[in-house]
């Protein structure tokens, strides 16, 4: 047989395929550190480079090449085989510490590489490195029990490698199970040859060329033809994690959502029953005139019936008046009971109408706190005065402002806005700050602007304070004290006009006092 005849040049090519395996790998771990998910390969390419200098040394003085001349050459190349074996089974076994830890290649580099000179020097120059081999006995207990030794490290090392089993690409860790169970195949085959040309060495030389083998396809092959595997499962593993992630924060945010809008929705009931307590009040007022009429018209009643003026004509006029007066406080309690009931679904409506449904519901009010309110649209041919109930001028306005939303829900919000601007001005009259002598003003325009209709509400209150400005629109924040103010009237408008309605609410102060601007989007015609 061939290899058997040439046994020194079979084992030269054997150990010189296994030393450019490992360099292989230590070139390729090296080089692609940036880009390996843990530093477990790193370590054994690193390990790899010193592993392959101890078998150059140990193919070097192998018996029959000639290189170490000397009486113990099988002992030499015996002991150089089994510190490459032990360094390379040590490395196996401590390569796992890097899966989540981060390898120092320096110290790991200047550690081997003290090792390797210790090594050396201890079989090649200083010969105090146990005996593995004696010619005619064959291989020393040491040798045998260190084939063992390393074996049972070897196991260790495969169980763990098991145990960390996700932290590879499967084919990695398929190719790393197989080239650990043939080496440790090659390590029992090195305790039973006698001779270093004898058939167990020869077997152990073909396991170490398929185990090699198999750390190449592992280790070299994904590291040159599929380079990027081990990228792509970092980033399925993280998209996987993001999408997990995604998942868990849509869940807290729909929840986040909700609860959100169930508070708004407790604010807005809370804004509108406040508004409701005051506009009783003013509804309360507001009937005394007509229900005063109404009295006076039952004692007219009785008066013509006393001096025999009771006849038909007189009863039809007298019950239309009646009629009147009851058809009068009929409509104000439609009006109150329209704005407290919110709007469900969206609908199409005109600004300008539900302007002037809130001027109504406030009209005994405005007249009572001697104010004066203006409605008029800045619009060509549109400035004309519709009517003139008590304090309230209101100009006639065509159906053009139309805009898609929740109607009563807008008129909260306006009404928020004109008892804003009503407070600002009694409390500043009563500080002798601003309109004393004169009626308060307010004046409520509509205008369109880049395809929306632009509500502005100012008044002659005096403005609003820079201090306060950017907390104007903040939850429970009241510049008027505790008993006039909840400080969510504003902060509910916004909520409206910018939540509910997609416009835009803000704020800025005139020469005379604040201007509220509210923009919604108008319908397309």
């Amino acid at each position: 047989m061939t290899l058997f005849n040439n046994y020194l040049m079979f084992h030269s090519i054997a150990e010189i395929f296994s030393i450019i395996v490992a360099c292989s790998i230590f070139v390729v771990a090296y080089n692609s550190r940036r880009w390996m998910e843990n530093d477990y390969l790193l370590f054994i390419g690193i390990a790899s480079l010193f592993i392959a200098v101890l078998d150059m040394v140990h193919t070097l003085a192998y018996k029959g090449l000639g290189i170490f001349v000397g009486h113990d050459e099988v002992n030499r190349a015996a002991s150089l085989w089994i510190a490459a074996r032990y360094l390379e089974s040590l490395s196996l076994l401590a390569a796992p510490l890097f899966f989540k830890r981060k390898v120092n290649t320096r110290a790991v580099l200047a550690i081997y590489s003290l090792i390797l000179v210790i090594v050396i020097g201890a079989i090649v120059f200083w010969g105090v490195f146990p005996i593995c081999f004696v010619d005619g006995t064959g291989l020393t207990p040491f040798k045998k029990i260190s084939e063992y030794v390393i074996s049972l490290i070897l196991v260790i090392a495969f169980l763990m490698l098991r145990k960390n089993r996700s932290e590879f690409n499967p084919r990695v860790f398929r190719l790393m199970n197989y080239a650990i169970i043939v080496t440790i195949l090659t390590e029992i085959m090195f305790t039973f040859y006698r001779s270093p040309y004898d058939i167990f060495n020869f077997t152990g030389h073909i396991l170490k060329i398929v185990s090699f083998t198999l750390y190449y396809r592992a280790i070299v092959v994904t590291g040159i033809k599929m380079p990027f595997d081990i990228i792509f499962r970092q980033i399925r593993q993280r998209e996987d994690e993001l999408r997990e992630i995604n998942r868990e924060l849509e869940i807290r945010v729909d929840q986040e959502v909700i609860v959100r809008q169930q508070k708004e929705q407790l604010l807005i009931q809370q804004s509108r029953m406040a508004a409701m307590g005051e506009m009783i009040g003013a509804i309360a007022h507001q009937w005394r005139q007509p229900l005063n009429a109404i009295s006076v018209l039952t004692m007219d009643f009785k008066d013509a019936y006393d001096y025999g003026e009771l006849n038909r004509e007189y009863i039809t006029q007298m019950t239309n008046k009646i009629n009147g007066q009851v058809m009068f406080m009929s409509d104000t309690i439609n009006d109150f009971r329209k704005f407290m009931q919110p709007t469900k679904e969206k609908s199409a409506f005109n600004v300008s109408h539900a302007i002037k449904d809130v001027l109504r519901l406030i009209s005994f009010m405005v007249n009572k706190d001697n104010l004066q309110i203006k409605l008029e649209c800045k619009e060509k041919d549109r400035n004309k005065l519709l009517f003139k109930q008590d304090c309230i001028d209101i100009c006639e306005c065509e159906d053009g402002f139309i805009v898609y939303g929740y109607p009563n829900e807008f008129k909260h919000a306006v009404l928020n806005l004109i008892n804003n601007a009503r407070d600002a001005i009694l409390i500043n009259r009563a500080k002798g700050l601003c309109c004393k002598e004169t009626k308060g003003e307010i004046s409520i325009e509509l205008y369109s602007l880049n395809g929306n209709v632009r509500v502005e509400i100012s008044d002659n209150g005096g403005g609003i304070p820079a201090d306060v400005h950017d907390r104007l629109f903040t939850p429970y924040f009241t510049t008027k004290g505790d008993e006039k103010g909840t400080g969510i009237g504003l902060y509910m408008s916004r909520v409206i006009i910018e939540n509910n309605m997609g416009g835009k609410l803000s704020c800025d102060n005139n020469a005379f006092g604040a201007v509220f601007k509210i923009d919604l989007k108008l319908m397309e015609r």
